[in-house]
């Protein structure tokens, strides 16, 4: 079992964390080997980006209850929408895993903060232009360190309407905060089973010697 605060890049890239073979032995392996490796990185970005995935549907299939009154029955819209717990639940996830960072990004912005960078804007449109893909990833490097980035795809999903699809559709609470907070918002106009934007993961990787060989298969 992971505890909090275990260092979980240096679990992905340390072979003997993982009983192995040596980073030298790797090296050795057969093409199937090194497309295992590219798999766990893979798998491993997937599965991250699933929770926040989770963590985004929980939040959308409750709002009511979260902004509802039970004894008043008064609604108060109190912001905690799932970009905004999200974004929170990925920096922890990040502090508590030194380094691995996720983040809710689309290329039609409500939050200027969730922006994407060049890398995630090209993953997007990947996505985009390949609506049977289920993500899309590479090895890459980033300001001189080596990395793996993973963009899951983030699609409509009937909850998400509320908030997406026009204006008349939230409640007069809803539609005044994001008049009030997000005046450039970009993000109406959506229809169930689009394409809403992406999760994206990055993971740091320690051993230089993997990159160099992964990267060039």
């Amino acid at each position: 079992q992971i505890q909090t605060g275990t260092n979980i890049p240096e679990i992905i890239n340390n072979p003997k964390a993982l009983d192995v073979p040596s980073t030298s032995q790797f090296l050795e392996h057969s093409k199937e080997s090194v497309e295992e490796r590219k798999k766990i990185y893979k798998s491993f970005s997937d599965i991250s980006a699933t929770m926040l995935l989770s963590i985004n549907n929980v939040i959308a299939k409750n709002q009511e209850l979260i902004n509802r009154d039970p004894k008043t029955g008064n609604y108060y819209f109190k912001g905690a929408v799932p970009p905004v717990i999200s974004g929170s639940v990925a920096n922890d996830f990040s502090l508590r895993t030194e380094g691995i960072k996720l983040k809710q990004t689309a290329l039609r912005l409500r939050n200027p903060r969730n922006k994407p960078d060049v890398w995630e804007e090209k993953a997007l449109n990947i996505l985009e232009n390949n609506g049977t893909i289920g993500g899309f990833g590479e090895l890459i490097k980033v300001k001189g360190k080596s990395v793996y980035r993973y963009m899951k795809p983030l699609y409509m999903e009937m909850q998400c309407l509320m908030c997406h699809s026009h204006s008349e559709a939230m409640p007069s609470e809803a539609r005044e905060f994001i008049e009030k907070n997000y005046s450039t918002d970009e993000s109406l106009g959506y229809k169930a089973g689009e394409l809403r934007g992406g999760i994206s993961v990055v993971i740091p990787i320690q051993d230089e010697y993997s990159f160099e060989f992964l990267s060039k298969k």
